[in-house]
């Protein structure tokens, strides 16, 4: 369980127990990270599930930022802002990152599918549009619709070579 920032204690204070933590961090204080993280992971990694909605990834991308924040605490400049402003904004743009990246490589993989517009078009190998639809939906996380964008093909015949491409495998295996 992790230690959160005592609820008690006004909140410049806790500004400034953060500004403090960051400033060792900056100078390398490995007991300054620590701290900072046992103050306000809770606060961090709740930013981060309401943005990614996966606690895993939350978690995940909570580490990161405090991994970031190791390495750019010297950046943390006190005049421009509150120490725990400047975390919880390093947080909140990580999270958005992965969040497009995650996005972003969704939609590679969807797009791949269009990569030989023959297949889509009912071209040689029925077999292998299927395989790769299926791949797509259930290992790439593309939707029906996705598929059916990226194939040019009505949403109903996505559909049907999700399921014909699901038959397929059920009688192979």
């Amino acid at each position: 369980m992790v230690r959160g920032a005592s609820r008690d204690r006004p909140e410049s204070s806790d500004d400034d127990v953060v500004s403090g933590h960051l400033s060792r961090s900056a100078r390398g204080d490995k007991g300054g990270l620590a701290d900072l993280y046992d103050e306000t992971s809770e606060r961090v990694l709740g930013l981060v599930l309401q943005v990614v909605r996966d606690r895993a990834l939350a978690e995940e991308i909570t580490r990161d930022v405090y991994l970031e924040v190791w390495r750019t605490a010297v950046r943390y400049d006190g005049s421009t802002g509150s120490g725990m402003s400047w975390l919880m904004m390093t947080a909140h743009r990580r999270a958005v990152d992965r969040l497009r990246a995650t996005e972003r490589g969704r939609d590679d993989r969807c797009a791949d599918l269009a990569t030989d517009p023959s297949d889509a078009a009912g071209g040689a190998d029925v077999a292998a549009v299927q395989r790769r639809v299926v791949d797509l939906a259930y290992f790439g996380g593309c939707t029906d619709a996705e598929i059916a964008q990226a194939t040019g093909v009505s949403l109903s015949t996505a559909r049907a070579w999700i399921r014909d491409g699901l038959v397929g495998l059920r009688d192979r295996g």
